[in-house]
């Protein structure tokens, strides 16, 4: 960050909150417009409106087209500019959609029940009916080694993210556990293994893995934590909030007043060369919700260059450059970095 003396500082500070401030009231305005709605009354729409009752009116196309263009030009003057997508790329899939979502949070729900192959279901079907209904055809219980995953598609694309890749050996275990017929692995969907994992932590009460966004908190404070300090510090934040932001980083979770913006978002991540790795650090940012998050989504979207880390405000002095070193360094061993860093990154 930019070295500046108090009085400058103090300068860019005002000038950045009031821009803050203008972006946040002319988003919320365009929100607001775009929520309301004419109410008409009766047949020809007549209605007594007094002070109490007073008619809300819908907000001009044209008041609504400025507001977009004041918000495109102030973007536009910090730097920001429209996404363009390319062409011919091909849509993301829904279960492709919520495979990106669930290596991102880790929050495993049961799908419904529309959503599963007519394998999983029927092997589903037919390890109740063995179990609980009299049968002269013994029941029969599965192996480990009857499964081989290699041959499932869908779990191929699975195991390109760290998090599923490493729920291997909990999958196998599923699968025998829940006697599903080995012959249906190359038509099971993301679904199916979906439920097989929510399964697995219903039982054992935890995280199936670590997610994404968990482990991006960590490798950004390791790797980041003394320069957030510094922004942080020089937009005012308290030095009691900024220990507590650091300390939550250091555990995975961040603050409410923060997130992480990915550069490619998942609908579009097939214009990455690699797809599997949207939720890799080096395709996200740290930024404030609101307007900075808010921004970047608004129209189409709006791009940043790819080698901000931090994005604290749309002045140049509150953001962070990447050090691809220092997160090569961190992705190599983090334990070993973080025990070389940990003197000076506190």
């Amino acid at each position: 960050m930019t070295r500046l003396s108090k009085p400058k500082q103090e300068k860019r500070r005002s000038i950045e909150r009031q821009l803050v401030a203008t972006l946040r009231d002319k988003l919320d305005a365009l929100a607001n417009a775009q929520l309301k709605e004419d109410t008409n009354f009766g047949k020809n729409g007549n209605r007594i409106v007094n002070e109490y009752t007073k008619q809300h009116k819908k907000t001009s196309k044209a008041s609504s087209v400025g507001l977009k263009n004041e918000i495109h030009l102030l973007l536009t003057a910090c730097g920001l500019h429209p996404h363009e997508d390319k062409e011919d790329t091909v849509p993301t899939t829904r279960e492709e959609k919520w495979m990106i979502h669930l290596d991102w949070d880790g929050q495993f729900r049961r799908p419904d029940d529309t959503d599963f192959s007519e394998g999983y279901v029927r092997s589903k079907q037919i390890a109740c009916e063995q179990q609980n209904t009299f049968d002269d055809e013994p029941s029969f219980k599965q192996s480990l080694k009857e499964y081989n995953l290699e041959l499932s598609p869908t779990w191929q694309k699975m195991a390109k993210l760290q998090g599923f890749a490493s729920c291997k050996g909990k999958i196998y275990q599923q699968l025998a556990k829940m006697k599903i017929d080995p012959k249906v692995l190359p038509n099971l969907n993301f679904f199916d293994y979906s439920e097989m994992l929510y399964l697995w932590q219903k039982e054992h009460k935890k995280q199936a893995f670590e997610c994404s966004r968990s482990k991006n908190f960590k490798m950004f404070e390791a790797c980041y934590g003394n320069e957030f300090t510094r922004v942080m510090t020089t937009l005012k934040y308290k030095p009691d909030f900024i220990k507590k932001v650091r300390e939550n980083m250091r555990n995975g979770c961040g603050d409410a007043i923060l997130n992480f913006h990915h550069y490619h978002n998942i609908f579009r991540c097939q214009e990455m060369d690699d797809p599997s790795k949207v939720n890799d650090f080096s395709n996200t940012i740290l930024t404030f919700v609101h307007p900075h998050h808010r921004t970047f989504h608004f129209g189409n979207g709006y791009d940043i260059h790819d080698d901000i880390v931090f994005f604290g405000g749309y002045d140049p002095i509150y953001q962070i450059k990447r050090n691809l070193e220092r997160e090569r360094q961190y992705l190599t061993n983090p334990t070993l970095f973080m025990a070389k860093n940990a003197k000076h990154n506190r």
